[in-house]
């Protein structure tokens, strides 16, 4: 990103902030549907409606916490106009869905601007990481759950948090809390673990972190971005011509690598979840898009005992909440949390001389290629 502050005020790079903006700015649309802090009190955050560039840039960083779209899309269809509206797989989804049974709101709505989405958390996360820094959850005002860190890689970013404490407004900032460790997926809502989107594939353009070594080095963040709209690729590659951003083209394969988790948990082991939920009785949809990889017994192990994890840790906040003790959260949560990282460990171990035996063999693969090579050139 070369232009204004976007990358400096985004979580990431701040393209999805440049798109809405530059979309109000040529007339596309009148307004950007997102999730913005409250205008009172209740829920930290809702969906809200922007008409100005400075409101929507105020709409800009990731929101971990959940919002609905009724309301909104309700004031929408009333005023009129023409909206882009951000959203997560699950809404993109429900958006297109919505759009085929009420035509009017895909005149409303020409743009659904996707994000890239491991999981989504309730609202209980946003409080638990509170009451760890010093706030107690009745107490929280307002939240920056990625805070960049100058010098540090962008994937190491600070939680802000904002409460008042003892009659006085604090402010608290954590890099290394226990709850920030999303591999655990405590906190995840259910609905995340039937979700088998693995890139927004129903959005117009999609936007997320650029999770590999030679972009993360970079603590301003860096995004991807898949444009599946014409008008929206040519946005944004006009725009890189002029300068005015920074686009590099990645491989498909390198695009992969970038969210190597969320290709795991929402393609690759969807059938280990499945069969797990299937066996326990519960219902489990038909797998879209089957994965030809066989998922091994210590990765289906790993999805199993976060599945556990997740599920635990919503009861778990409750007892802590009615005990009013956030070490009962931390006892309920410590067996099934060890059971993970077991799984977790063992994997590993066993992974790195299979890697090992892997780059032998490829090695091994591409002498025989250039001793076959060289063969038939002097036969030649």
């Amino acid at each position: 990103m070369n232009e204004g502050d976007y990358r400096t005020n985004g979580s990431s790079g701040g393209l999805a902030t440049w798109v809405l903006v530059e979309l109000l700015e040529t007339k596309a649309i009148d307004g950007v549907i997102h999730l913005k802090a409250s205008a009172g009190t209740g829920p930290l955050f809702e969906y809200r409606i922007s008409r100005t560039p400075d409101e929507t840039r105020q709409g800009a960083k990731s929101r971990y916490y959940p919002g609905q779209l009724a309301n909104v899309l309700a004031e929408a269809a009333e005023l009129g106009g023409r909206y882009a509206v951000t959203a997560i797989p699950s809404f993109a989804y429900e958006l297109r869905l919505l759009q085929q049974l009420r035509p009017e709101y895909a005149e409303r709505i020409p743009y659904i601007i996707g994000l890239i989405c491991g999981h989504q958390k309730t609202a209980n996360y946003a409080l638990q990481l509170a009451w760890r820094a010093g706030i107690h959850p009745e107490d929280l005002e307002e939240i920056d759950f990625r805070k960049k860190i100058p010098g540090r890689p962008s994937n190491k970013y600070a939680t802000e948090l904002r409460g008042n404490v003892n009659g006085q407004v604090v402010t608290a900032e954590a890099t290394e809390l226990f709850g920030m460790d999303w591999g655990l997926g405590m906190f995840k809502a259910n609905f995340s673990d039937f979700t088998e989107d693995a890139f927004n594939e129903t959005a117009d353009i999609v936007l997320g972190d650029a999770w590999l070594p030679q972009y993360t080095a970079d603590s301003r963040g860096t995004n991807v971005v898949i444009t599946r709209s014409a008008e929206l690729h040519d946005l944004v590659t006009s725009a890189s011509q002029r300068g005015r951003l920074k686009l590099e083209i990645i491989s498909p394969k390198l695009m992969m690598q970038s969210q190597t988790g969320l290709m795991r948990q929402n393609f690759q082991e969807v059938s280990a979840r499945y069969n797990y939920l299937a066996k326990r009785g519960e219902y489990v949809p038909a797998i879209r898009r089957p994965s030809r990889k066989r998922v091994s017994m210590l990765r289906r192990r790993i999805q199993i005992e976060r599945l556990r994890t997740s599920r635990v840790s919503h009861d778990a906040w409750l007892l802590a909440v009615r005990a009013d003790d956030l070490a009962a959260f931390d006892r309920r949560m410590e067996a099934p949390i060890e059971r993970y990282r077991r799984a977790q460990r063992t994997e590993r171990r066993l992974r790195k001389p299979r890697e090992a035996l892997g780059r032998l063999w490829r090695k091994l693969q591409s002498r025989s290629a250039l001793i076959a090579a060289s063969i038939r050139g002097a036969r030649s």
